[in-house]
């Protein structure tokens, strides 16, 4: 992809695939809070390194390694039901959309993109967030990790979604923004936008040399043009 616009990312393709959290949704500070709130309820130390082991988790993998990491007397069903409940006021009512999102929605609808999500957050989240935002009836399938019972540390999710939309892999593009997410839509054969801030610039070259396009934000992405 020659430049940094819109119109090299999306040259040739007639489906885009976006992950939520992140990437349409600013929500990432719930996870946060949900996520200090876990290991005082369960009065544990906050681990970091079972922070960084479950960022590429879905909702269920994410709970059933804490309950086997530190002994929990509780399973994992009840962990990811607490997790919904304390983040479900904030989709529903706090949440917005990150900086662009909404734009790059319409463009590429406008466009005749085929658009759908692909999550490991919750079925009942993206409901709540993407309804209220506005922006839900843009997309033809959201598709959550927990009820396709495929992840992202993989490419099956990425081929599923590809399916549900009737688009080959190769005609379709991915905006992302975590890492591993990338590696597994690049090796389902789709192109990748990688979303990457300044607060991230550490992790900027190991996306670039994954991801098709790297940009600082859907508004830098719109900006350029095409």
């Amino acid at each position: 992809m020659g430049n940094n616009g819109l119109g090299p990312v999306i040259g040739g393709k007639r489906a885009a695939l976006f992950d939520m959290d992140g990437v349409l949704l600013d929500s990432l500070w719930v996870w946060h809070r949900v996520g200090l709130d876990f290991f005082a309820e369960n009065d544990v130390p906050v681990d970091r390194q079972a922070v960084r082991d479950i960022r590429g988790m879905g909702f269920m993998q994410s709970a059933c390694y804490l309950v086997k990491r530190f002994g929990l007397q509780t399973t994992p069903e009840k962990i990811v039901a607490g997790w919904v409940e304390k983040a479900l006021p904030a989709y529903a009512n706090e949440v917005a959309l990150m900086p662009g999102a909404g734009a790059l929605v319409g463009r590429l609808l406008g466009k005749g993109l085929r658009l759908a999500v692909v999550t490991a957050s919750d079925a009942a989240l993206a409901g709540a967030a993407l309804k209220r935002t506005g922006i839900a009836g843009a997309f033809e399938a959201i598709v959550t990790e927990d009820e396709a019972g495929l992840h992202k540390d993989g490419p099956e999710l990425f081929l599923h979604t590809a399916r549900l939309l009737d688009v080959p892999p190769e005609s379709c593009v991915v905006f992302e923004d975590s890492l591993y997410a990338m590696k597994s839509a690049k090796a389902a054969g789709m192109a990748v936008c990688a979303l990457c801030p300044p607060e991230r610039k550490a992790e900027a070259q190991a996306c670039k040399a994954v991801a098709d396009l790297l940009v600082e934000s859907l508004e830098t992405l719109l900006a350029a043009g095409g």
